[in-house]
């Protein structure tokens, strides 16, 4: 884990127990998890532009931008599709095979004059190889349960709208979710930023208890002396 830089709005002796925290451990095994689970879990670089936020809140926020629900394509691209590039060679080609896809299942039949209705939420599953041995979907991370569900499998027979119906109630869901998560990382810091503050606070008292101490112990002794002094002269 990289050195942190000094913060000069918290106080040093704050700083110092923080800094004796991210040491333990405890904490460095939390940072590694996190930071495993920042690279998508498998030791590679992250190949989203998903930063802290889930995808789960992107599909939302895309929602809200696109006015409707998005496609699964469409969250893909959000996430992995950057300053005109995408983040990889193989995110580019993901994409273009679910074009490819949704192309061929959009053309129109035996010379009939109307398209065909494309599931795109299915196109996409097929494009990408359905689910992994983990049982995810490549690509859209936590979204995934919005577009297929809590089940191992997928029956790409469910039509758009029936996958759908209830898409509003899930992506406030995977709002509260995430705000859930961001809770937990907040409180997290919470509670070893209190600790190292108690830790502080108790530190002080035991310093100052101290200091009475060898007051005391001085004063008693001084009053020792004179007591001492005053019957040699009283003898005297």
């Amino acid at each position: 884990m990289g050195k942190k830089e000094e913060s000069n709005k918290i106080g040093r002796d704050v700083w110092d127990k923080w800094a004796q925290q991210w040491k333990t451990p405890e904490f460095k095994k939390k940072s590694e998890i996190q930071k495993k689970n920042r690279k998508g879990g498998d030791g590679q670089p992250s190949t989203h532009t998903c930063g802290s936020c889930s995808h789960r809140t992107h599909a939302a926020d895309l929602a809200k931008e696109l006015k409707r629900k998005p496609h699964p394509r469409e969250v893909f691209k959000h996430t992995h599709f950057k300053a005109g590039k995408w983040v990889d060679e193989k995110s580019k080609l993901t994409h273009e095979a679910i074009e490819d896809l949704l192309k061929q299942n959009s053309q129109k039949v035996d010379g009939s004059a109307e398209s065909q209705i494309v599931d795109e939420v299915g196109a996409y599953f097929d494009a990408v190889g359905g689910r992994n041995k983990k049982y995810r979907v490549y690509g859209i991370g936590s979204s995934q349960n919005i577009f297929y569900g809590l089940g191992k499998s997928y029956n790409n027979g469910v039509s758009e709208t029936s996958q759908f119906h209830d898409d509003d109630c899930q992506m406030m869901q995977a709002k509260l979710h995430d705000m859930e998560d961001q809770m937990k990382v907040m409180q997290e810091r919470q509670k070893y930023h209190l600790k190292a503050i108690q830790e502080q606070q108790q530190e002080q008292l035991k310093a100052i208890q101290e200091e009475h101490k060898e007051r005391l112990t001085t004063l008693e002794n001084r009053i020792a002396d004179m007591v001492k002094s005053t019957r040699l002269f009283n003898l005297a």
